[in-house]
């Protein structure tokens, strides 16, 4: 029996198959177009030079049949999808000018999509006895199943087959088992082709080095293919264009770019078969813009694209940037609802030179189901503009300075990490102010700033502060929106926060104090702290602080939030902060960062 093994081989090893794969390739490949044809496609050969001579076909000629025909793109796609098919991929995986001269092992390899029933146990016996031991995966074909096989994909029956199968025959239930834990399938991409009559000329890419392109002719049997001949080629087809899928591909104009086209291409099998589809802007041919991609990679998992449902370009934010929303139907591949399919929408958000994939919100619509057409996402999605009327006039007006100019307040320099922003009266003037802070490494370093309106009414300015001991900073965004709050006798809130190191796993330290905005400054005390030092896995070693770096009892130190608290009395606070990279807050539009923060200073007026 001869069996496949995985290559899992060494160096030399490696280097060998490599010159003996390129040696065949070098001998199999080659040979133009017309040395490959069949008897049946000879013919259209002569037709190709008439119609040269007499300036072409006329569409009823074409049409009749007995002239040859380009395909189109749609009809190449259809035999990608039939040449990937298990029963079909075996025929591109060997070379004959007949196909009574391909390679039967290379079709079955993996069953060609056939049924194969488990061995009984008198067949594993037989199969033990004959020498093999079952080690891997066990195909099992019936001759039955073979020849009905071979004459719906070929014509013909294993008789007229010049090769034979080197599997393990076992008389007694007339069948074929063939071991292997590995596979021969290779992915191809049909990139161009003709039609004369029945009988179909096709170019193939194929994904593999180890595995040659080739040329392909199919006969058309009612509705069905059965292969004819297949020869190695070099193919220099572009693949792109067969993958631009032209009907969801259109010119418009777009802010920041004018007019360009938005191209949709399908996925590039070639490179994944998993590959999912991809968007891009273009100019003249040359990418502007590639739209983000959903997964990691671009790559899918249970299911595969199948069709584009729908593109439409609005603005639904009413920000003065076009959006881009598109519906896309997928099929599962795997898992009990294989054969199923389902739509997905994508929306990708316009902005000063990019679009951003809204994955929350595309998530939310997907898990629901609302994804059927573009007038049912955009009715679950349109936004009406901005209302500000219910706010003061005065709060709004700081509201929208703050909005433009957030590039001031951006925290440049923290580009891989999340930082926080939000607004509050921290004194309650009336005056209000921004806060951001941002928190980066596994040491849990953080910083803040705060910012006001300055007094021109027209920018901004950043308030200065006082830390606690001159240089750390409370993580003034970690408790969230259930923070504490308490004002004194002389009307100054104390918000409460901590500030938290770490020195890896093992070791940190905690301080505990509160931050309070007076005179155009920002003040930051801690009243307590707490050192915590691992004692192996489970067991920890805690010392306790003062304010002033003193070593304390536990009693002491948990006396210390009562004492600094005496004299004060809790306020109602909620504080809403708006988590976001460097990256996008910069991308996201003024009339956006408005939106942001206009919900956060809401959820704190309604306290």
């Amino acid at each position: 029996m001869k069996e496949r093994k995985i290559l899992f081989f060494c160096c030399a090893a490696v280097l060998c198959m490599a010159m003996l794969c390129s040696g065949c390739a070098a001998e199999r490949r080659g040979g133009d177009f017309g040395e490959v044809l069949t008897e049946d496609t000879e013919k259209s050969d002569d037709l190709d030079d008439r119609e040269e001579e007499a300036g072409g076909p006329s569409e009823s000629e074409a049409d009749s049949g007995t002239l040859p025909v380009e395909l189109t793109v749609e009809e190449l796609r259809a035999f990608t999808d039939f040449v990937n098919q298990a029963e079909n991929n075996g025929f591109l995986l060997s070379q004959y000018d007949m196909v009574s001269g391909a390679d039967l092992n290379e079709i079955l390899y993996n069953g060609a999509g056939m049924e194969s029933q488990p061995l009984s146990e008198a067949e594993r016996r037989a199969y033990e006895e004959a020498g093999y031991s079952v080690e891997t995966d066990l195909t099992r074909l019936t001759t039955a199943q073979i020849e009905a096989f071979l004459q719906r994909k070929a014509g013909i029956g294993m008789a007229d087959m010049t090769g034979g199968l080197d599997w393990v025959y076992l008389e007694a239930t007339d069948c074929y088992v063939f071991q292997h834990g590995d596979t021969n399938f290779c992915t191809f991409v049909c990139t161009g082709g003709r039609r004369a009559g029945e009988v179909y000329e096709l170019r193939f890419k194929a994904a593999s080095d180890y595995v040659s392109d080739c040329i392909a002719v199919l006969r058309d049997r009612n509705g069905d293919y059965q292969f004819v001949s297949n020869r190695y080629f070099d193919n220099k087809d572009d693949l792109k264009r067969i993958r631009k899928i032209e009907e969801q591909s259109f010119s418009l104009e777009l802010e920041s770019w004018g007019e360009v086209e938005f191209v949709s291409y399908g996925p590039d099998i070639l490179e994944d078969f998993r590959q999912d589809v991809t968007f891009r802007l273009e100019q003249a041919g040359r990418e502007v813009f590639a739209f983000p991609e959903v997964r990691d990679g671009d790559l899918r998992g249970d299911d595969c694209f199948r069709q584009i449902d729908a593109v439409a370009f609005p603005d639904y934010d009413q920000d003065g940037y076009k959006d881009v929303l598109i519906i896309c139907t997928y099929e599962q591949i795997a898992g009990e609802d294989a054969g199923t399919r389902h739509q997905e929408v994508r929306i990708y958000k316009g902005g000063e030179g990019t679009f951003r994939y809204m994955s929350q919100l595309c998530s939310a619509l997907n898990t629901e189901g609302k994804n059927q057409s573009i007038s049912q996402v955009l009715g679950e999605i349109q936004e009406e503009a901005l209302d500000l009327s219910g706010l003061d006039q005065d709060a709004a007006r700081q509201l929208a300075i703050f909005a433009e100019t957030k590039d001031q307040w951006i925290p440049w320099g923290y580009e891989p990490f999340v930082f926080g922003v939000t607004v509050h009266d921290l004194d309650g003037d009336g005056r209000l102010e921004l806060l951001v802070q941002v928190m980066a490494g596994t040491g849990l370093y953080s910083e803040n700033h705060f910012y006001q309106v300055d007094q021109s009414g027209d920018g901004i300015r950043e308030l200065p502060q006082e830390l606690y001991d001159g240089f750390s900073e409370l993580d003034i965004g970690v408790s969230g929106s259930e923070g504490q709050a308490f004002r004194d006798r002389d009307g100054v809130v104390y918000y409460m926060a901590s500030d938290i190191t770490r020195n890896g796993y093992a070791e940190s330290f905690r301080q505990e104090g509160a931050y309070y905005l007076r005179d155009g400054c920002v003040y930051s005390v801690a009243y307590r702290g707490l050192h915590m030092q691992a004692q192996g896995e489970d067991s920890w070693e805690e010392t306790c602080y003062d304010a002033e770096g003193n070593e304390i009892s536990q009693a002491d130190w948990e006396g210390l939030r009562e004492s600094f608290l005496a004299g004060k009395e809790e306020i109602p606070y909620t504080i809403s902060w708006k988590n976001m990279y460097p990256e996008d807050a910069q991308k996201a539009s003024v009339e956006e960062i408005l939106r942001y923060l206009a919900e956060q200073w809401g959820a704190a007026a309604d306290v």
